[in-house]
């Protein structure tokens, strides 16, 4: 598939193949075109409209582990923290009320940033789905891939 192609040329950081991909994908959900339009974006640093493309796919419920495109989520949060914006990314989720509204994605993406200890301080409801998501973003520290 096209996006997974996609995909593995963002987390190599190499951008002009994501662009001649990206319009092989133009009937793709709306989704999966804004975190690929994201992940675009975060290779260029441009951590607000990564952030617009991101507000997007979140509210069109890509929070949801059953979404089609949840593995592209993750894949797009290590590439925002690889790539350095992991706290900006946490002062934004905050910002927006949006740690929140998807406690238990802010959880493990802060767990994920900052530390496992944080998953200790959120309450007994978030930890467990938080936990399962921290494990699932962290996998690829043990197995090297995205």
């Amino acid at each position: 598939m096209t996006a997974n192609l996609i995909w593995a040329n963002l987390l190599s950081n190499d951008r002009t193949n994501v662009q001649q991909l990206r319009g092989l994908v133009s009937d793709l959900d709306s989704v999966g075109l804004s975190l690929i339009d994201a992940g675009l974006e975060i290779l260029d640093d441009n951590i607000g409209a990564c952030a617009m493309h991101l507000a997007r796919a979140l509210d069109d419920g890509l929070s949801e582990q059953d979404s089609e495109f949840f593995d592209d989520l993750l894949r797009l949060l290590r590439l925002i923290e690889n790539r350095g914006h992991g706290l900006w990314f946490i002062d934004w989720f905050i910002k927006n009320g949006d740690n929140e509204r998807y406690a238990p994605l802010y959880g493990a993406f802060v767990a994920f940033v900052r530390g496992d200890r944080f998953l200790r301080d959120l309450n007994p409801e978030t930890r467990g789905p938080a936990t399962h998501l921290y494990d699932l973003l962290s996998a690829h520290r043990q197995t090297g891939l995205g």
